[in-house]
């Protein structure tokens, strides 16, 4: 039977096959087949019965194994394809997941495997320490311990030794000093990642005073962060900060909530915003009440409610994150 296969390539790979054929090369690429029907796992049927498969939209049947993890772009292929490439590609990702959902598994496995061998270990252990003399003998603690509150393998109304307990806290103690050690390290090289962007965009792109404070260790890091933060938003031409001030204080009618739809006239401003914005960005849609001017007494006339949606736009930037609240419309939902 005959099927038809939708697919899309990269700009590079147009470029390439123009260069080769010597004609335009649409984005959009179809392929029309006679397929085997031990392929039609890989197919959508319609309800005439006609298989198709269509990688051209978003979200299609295959995307999250060709992509591993979330992603609802279309895939693009490097080069033009035939179908027995795609269908080998396909084959290729379907094995590669199903070898690392059952690595994950045997290694799932493994860890309940040496937790009930410690258990066991540690019961019999304690149990032959219960011979020893009655003045050596408390009640079992630590009752809360977070990484092991069930190992001692002991009715709670069984005394433990001051040696198995000893030994437990000593090993509990181990384990937190290791953590407590590496958690340590891994913020030591993330603020160092931090140090060396900072470094090279200055070098790259501050001014010659800027520059000049920073080779002296008087440009502030914060004041760097911030100018760094300032550029990375004019590169994908940003808008201004929002200035709402929204507070804290209980007497005050403030208030932001977050929101999964826009309106129309909200919409539009947001799109013209996206479409200069980095593929990584994130963003969150807020409604934002701003706090009302206080009287000279210090209170609020929340009668008149001032409403605006705005959007939250987070754009990473080498170990950065940055982010801005813009004003996208005023009014809300």
């Amino acid at each position: 039977m005959n099927a038809r296969i939708t697919y899309c390539l990269t700009e590079a790979a147009q470029r390439d096959a123009m260069a080769a054929t010597g004609v335009p090369v649409a984005r959009i690429q179809t392929i029309d087949a006679e397929i085997p029907t031990g392929d039609l796992d890989l197919f959508a049927i319609a309800a005439d019965g006609t298989p198709s498969l269509d990688m051209s939209v978003p979200s299609h049947r295959h995307l999250n194994v060709l992509v591993p993890g979330w992603s609802s772009s279309p895939y693009l292929w490097a080069s033009t394809q035939s179908y027995e490439s795609i269908i080998a590609h396909l084959r290729a990702a379907y094995a590669a997941r199903d070898a690392r959902d059952a690595a994950a598994t045997t290694a799932g496995q493994a860890a309940i495997a040496a937790e009930a061998e410690y258990d066991c270990t540690l019961a019999a252990a304690l149990d032959a320490l219960q011979v020893t003399a009655e003045s050596d003998r408390v009640q079992r603690t630590p009752a809360a311990d977070p990484v092991h509150p069930r190992r001692l393998s002991m009715p709670a109304h069984m005394p433990l030794s001051r040696t198995a307990q000893a030994a437990y806290c000593a090993r509990w103690d181990g384990q937190r000093k290791a953590e407590a050690e590496a958690a340590a390290a891994a913020e030591q090289a993330k603020d160092a990642a931090k140090l060396a962007a900072i470094s090279a965009w200055i070098t790259r792109h501050g001014t010659l005073l800027q520059q000049a404070r920073h080779a002296d260790g008087l440009l502030p890091r914060a004041e760097a962060t911030r100018l760094m933060a300032a550029w990375v938003m004019f590169q994908y031409s940003v808008p201004d900060e929002d200035d709402a001030q929204v507070c804290t204080h209980t007497d005050c009618p403030c208030s932001e909530f977050e929101y999964t739809s826009l309106p129309e006239s909200a919409y539009e401003v947001w799109v013209a915003v996206r479409d200069g914005l980095p593929e990584d960005h994130t963003v969150t849609f807020w409604r934002v009440r701003e706090c009302p001017p206080a009287d000279e007494y210090g209170g609020r006339d929340g009668s008149t409610p001032s409403y605006h949606m705005a959007a939250y736009i987070t754009i990473p930037y080498g170990p950065f994150q940055f982010t801005r609240q813009i004003r996208l419309v005023e009014g809300a939902l």
